[in-house]
């Protein structure tokens, strides 16, 4: 573990992250032109959009109040079904507290109350968010006080899908990847509930949000478990167990994700 961490970067990105969701339970913020990370820096936060097309992906960039003139690494945070931006608030502070460049954002029609356009819950699908993935970075690679080849993907829940099949089939994308809680049970669970093709809805409630049939289908014909099986980095795991790489247990009543 201690070996990985250094070998990558990505330690300070661990201390981020659990430094970040405990300050964000002890202070209830809300986004505003400066802010104070739970390191005590002060982190600049502002309303940044990228464009897919015609479609606009709305996000928040979150980075160090600093003088020097130094390019930073950046890490992007992707929010599971349902979710959006505001998922990624407290791990974008702290990561940007560590000297971080974060970025968290809305995938379109990843949410109802998504802030992107382009797309409705029902029409997005993995390859849509998969999509949204690439813009956000090819943008966030492009602002002048980003280290280009320096930059961390994080995914939890499905983004955690969304993180991992871009990664496998791109890995020179990004140096590394964190998955909190990545649902890469899904398409088992989609195949378990829709075992027939004419079983599919047209549309499907879930708890956080609505998915469509074109969803549905395409998580049946993937292999969401699968999915790292040929990445050659290494990644971390944050609960969850399994993988060619090392796996940091966070909360151990979780479960297995990689069964």
């Amino acid at each position: 573990m201690k070996k990985f961490l250094k070998k990558t970067g990505i330690g300070a990105l661990v201390l981020a992250l659990i430094g970040g969701i405990l300050w964000g339970i002890l202070h209830k913020q809300n986004p505003r032109d400066t802010v104070t990370s739970y390191t005590g820096m002060k982190v600049d936060v502002e309303k940044m959009a990228f464009y897919l097309k015609n479609d606009k992906i709305s996000g928040r960039i979150y980075r160090p109040v600093q003088d020097s003139t130094d390019r930073m690494p950046a890490v992007i945070y992707c929010p599971s079904l349902g979710k959006g931006m505001d998922a990624g608030d407290t791990f974008c502070k702290g990561a940007a507290g560590k000297g971080y460049v974060g970025f968290s954002f809305d995938f379109r029609g990843g949410s109802r109350s998504s802030s992107s356009t382009g797309l409705m819950p029902a029409e997005m699908t993995l390859s849509t968010e998969i999509e949204d993935l690439k813009a956000v970075i090819k943008g966030v690679k492009a602002l002048r006080y980003v280290d280009k080849k320096n930059v961390f993907l994080i995914g939890e829940g499905f983004g955690g899908v969304v993180v991992s099949a871009l990664a496998a089939e791109k890995p020179e994308i990004c140096n590394s990847i964190i998955l909190v809680s990545p649902d890469l049970n899904y398409s088992d669970l989609i195949s378990e509930r829709f075992p027939r093709t004419r079983d599919i809805p047209d549309t499907l409630q879930t708890e956080n949000t609505i998915i469509g049939k074109k969803f549905i289908r395409e998580m049946k014909r993937t292999d969401t478990k699968s999915l790292l099986h040929g990445y050659p980095k290494e990644y971390l795991i944050f609960d969850g167990q399994g993988g060619h790489a090392p796996v940091f247990t966070v909360n151990e009543f979780i479960g297995n994700h990689l069964r």
